[in-house]
């Protein structure tokens, strides 16, 4: 009986590894599957990223530039033109220009948007708003030259295309809100997938060492190098996917908080610049006083200078944020004369200050904030490019070395199976 037994043990031996080797080559298909996975999410965003949400980020902020600098010129060019004057022919161009450029802006961010329709809804909206602006703006220019009456109306008009609660750059900043929420969407996808993966990854590891074990107890062999190549591929792949995780997750904050976080306070900042100087327009086309710029628009703009200051973490980003504030203090000092015109009734000396100095000053403030935009979308642009390159390879080494693992394992078993036939 006793003999029987240890001949029916011994016979069941073979079955036994075959089940446990079955199971690990079965338990690496399930990784090599979910790894892949986590790796492809992770690829798709940050290709979405790279491709899609962040240049739709970076042109939408151009966009509102360039609303903000030909609503400014052409402001200077009506005022210049006043009462049969000879139009400003550099702040024409200056219009002229960015007019030219917004309609290109607005084609790159279409294309970068996707199936988003309430996104592409508001930038049909900027689309035609744009056309209608350019066609009021050409309207309140020819009455103005030839002193037709509503000239002064139609440039109210034109500021409320551009700037009022449901104009263009409303319209651009809700584009701009609803990338980010996807840019935020897609920062954070694939974190489930990959948590899955690394706990798949893991359970197999478990289960290597109880093989192991299991192996070592029914054969009284020490080691299965097979077993022990399998488990190497598994901690390889675990830890190149948890790091690559990790490490991507890091550049795209930086892009974030480094890189776009500036793009948004300058474009808060010009938004907030552009309504302080549409007030005070408003203010000498209507000869009110009341009109004038509130002091809480002010106090807004001072916030975003010190935020953009303080976010600066280099002597370069130091230097552009200290070359804003410089540009805004100087049109801000312009403009208070301006508003001690307004106040005295002086509109004629207003008029003149705002369409000459006061205009070029704005630009200047502009244009500057423009520049800062552009040197963080370089940093932007390569803390996205250096999250997309953490992915190089993995999706292959997602499949090769759980294949390679299984096969060891297998290999490792196989000579141990044959010991009993």
């Amino acid at each position: 009986m006793a003999e029987g037994e240890q001949t029916r043990r011994g016979r069941s031996t073979p079955a036994v590894l075959y089940t446990w080797a079955g199971a690990i080559v079965a338990l690496f298909a399930l990784s090599a599957l979910l790894s892949f996975i986590a790796v492809q999410t992770l690829s798709s965003t940050g290709d979405r990223i790279q491709m899609s949400t962040g240049p739709v980020l970076i042109s939408t902020q151009g966009l509102v530039a360039s609303i903000a600098e030909a609503d400014a010129a052409n402001t200077a060019v009506f005022l210049s033109g006043i009462d049969g004057g000879d139009e400003d022919v550099s702040q024409r161009r200056l219009y002229e220009s960015a007019v030219a450029r917004a309609p290109e802006q607005i084609e790159d961010i279409s294309s970068g948007i996707g199936d988003n329709e309430l996104t592409h809804d508001a930038l049909k909206d900027v689309a035609q708003q744009l056309t209608a602006y350019a066609g009021v703006v050409e309207q309140a220019r020819l009455s103005n030259a030839n002193g037709l009456p509503g000239a002064t109306g139609l440039l109210t008009d034109s500021l409320d295309l551009s700037g009022g609660a449901n104009g263009m750059l409303a319209n651009a900043n809700e584009v701009t809100e609803r990338t980010r929420n996807q840019f935020n969407d897609d920062v954070n996808a694939g974190r489930a997938s990959v948590l899955i993966a690394v706990v798949a990854l893991a359970a197999t590891l478990l289960v290597l060492v109880i093989a192991q074990a299991r192996l070592k107890k029914l054969t009284h062999r020490r080691i299965s190098l097979g077993l022990v190549a399998a488990s190497m591929c598994v901690l390889i792949l675990g830890s190149w996917i948890g790091a690559a995780a990790v490490l991507r997750a890091n550049d795209l904050s930086q892009a974030t908080d480094e890189g776009f976080g500036d793009i948004a306070i300058a474009a808060q900042l010009q938004t907030a610049a552009f309504e302080y100087k549409t007030a005070e327009t408003n203010a000498i086309i209507e000869e009110d006083a009341s009109q004038l710029p509130d002091a809480s628009i002010i106090d807004d703009i001072e916030i975003q200078l010190t935020t953009l200051a303080n976010s600066a973490d280099s002597q370069r980003e130091r230097a552009q944020a200290d070359a804003v504030r410089t540009r805004w203090q100087s049109y801000l000092e312009t403009s208070n004369t301006i508003a001690g015109d307004v106040r005295s009734g002086n509109f004629d000396d207003a008029r003149s200050l705002v369409a000459g100095e006061g205009n070029q000053r704005f630009t200047g403030f502009n244009t500057t904030a423009e520049a800062l935009v552009l040197a963080n979308q370089d940093q932007f642009n390569g803390s996205v490019a250096n999250a997309t390159a953490r992915l190089n390879q993995l999706s292959f080494a997602a499949i090769l070395l759980p294949l390679i693992g299984a096969v060891a394992a297998w290999l490792g078993y196989r000579p141990r199976i044959n010991e009993y036939y």
